[in-house]
């Protein structure tokens, strides 16, 4: 069973400034320890993450499948050992007076689910406040979308 989290912030800062302080990595890890400044089609980051001092995932990959600059989207498929999906598309959509920044996560953890999508919703909306958001909304539902090795996670009426 797989379980889907979005969450979703409003700012004030335009959807282009927002997607450019989206793609920047934080100086994150690539796969040969190199520093990384800017995220790339194909690129594979190392994060490390802690679900509230239980579970230590040391090793969390992420693979950026796709950048769409003139859409405002980047998409991940991230792995790790305890962790049979995780995929997060970020999109960002412009508004009158600002923009929407929309994380959508689609996780398969095995029993682990639950407790892991519960993590993601606050760990996205812990970084949402970092930067300054005005508004932010939180969903956990069941997917029921088909994750297969052949089709695509997100569609495009996504």
């Amino acid at each position: 069973m797989s379980m889907e989290v979005i969450i979703k912030g409003r700012y004030l800062e335009s959807a282009d400034q927002l997607f450019e302080r989206a793609c920047l990595a934080d100086e994150a890890p690539g796969p040969d320890g190199s520093s990384i400044s800017r995220l790339e089609k194909g690129g594979i980051y190392y994060t490390e993450m802690a679900a509230q001092g239980f579970f230590n995932f040391r090793k969390h990959q992420a693979e950026i499948r796709m950048i769409c600059y003139a859409a405002r989207i980047v998409e991940s498929k991230e792995t790790d050992g305890a962790i049979r999906l995780w995929r997060h598309r970020l999109h960002i959509k412009p508004m009158n007076a600002g923009a929407v920044w929309v994380d959508r996560i689609i996780i398969d953890a095995g029993i682990m689910t639950p407790i892991l999508a519960r993590y993601a919703k606050y760990i996205y909306k812990k970084r949402h406040k970092r930067r300054n958001v005005i508004a932010v909304e939180t969903f956990v539902s069941r997917s029921y979308r088909a994750i297969k090795s052949g089709l695509p996670t997100f569609q495009a009426a996504d």
